[in-house]
């Protein structure tokens, strides 16, 4: 569910191979951190939309985040097995939840 675009916070997929940028979008459909590529990263990173999917990804026992607060990097080992697969979008999908709670 998390990676077919019915997630309302996924404003854009890019990328090739076993590499993807996963993109974030408010209710708007703009970037929930509109100085997104140009942020200092200071004051409360909490809330940053990369912070709120790695909190809840590491929670479940998957790494997956970014470094600009809308965008997350989707970049699996070459030796993942499909169940890794499913734990990996069960937790972004849980993640995306949390994201779309706060800001949509």
């Amino acid at each position: 569910d998390a990676l077919t675009g019915t997630r309302t916070s996924i404003g854009r997929i890019s990328g090739r191979g076993l590499y993807y940028a996963v993109d974030l979008v408010g209710a708007d459909g703009a970037p929930i951190i509109a100085e997104d590529r140009t942020t200092r990263f200071t004051g409360d990173l909490s809330k940053h939309p990369n912070s709120i999917v790695g909190r809840e990804c590491a929670a479940r026992g998957v790494f997956l985040s970014g470094f600009v607060p809308n965008t997350i990097k989707v970049a699996p080992p070459f030796t993942i097995t499909e169940a890794e697969i499913d734990t990996g979008i069960e937790a972004f999908d849980a993640a995306l939840q949390v994201v779309e709670r706060e800001y949509h």
